[in-house]
């Protein structure tokens, strides 16, 4: 189906991306960082996870509340079992 290919297309381009925005993730701007979190939350793979659980310590409440979505968002990586109590 049409709806099913775009989602695949989609989360094809995000993989292909995953290295830049592993790199943002280590941006010195805390909005880069951010949107490195949303991006990485968004896509597929373990590294994401490692990445974003490293953002939890970020010096910005907005970087670490972002990343702390995406862990615990629906379908996120198995490095959000970190965040159980």
């Amino acid at each position: 189906d049409v709806a099913g290919a775009l989602r695949d297309g989609v989360e094809r381009a995000r993989r292909a991306r995953l290295p830049e925005f592993m790199e943002a993730a280590r941006a010195p701007d805390a909005a880069v960082r951010g949107a490195a979190a949303v991006a990485l939350g968004q896509s597929a793979g373990h590294a994401r996870g490692d990445t974003l659980l490293e953002l939890l310590h970020d010096p910005s409440q907005d970087v670490r509340h972002r990343a702390d979505l995406r862990l615990r968002a629906p379908g996120a990586p198995s490095a959000a079992l970190a965040l159980l109590p």
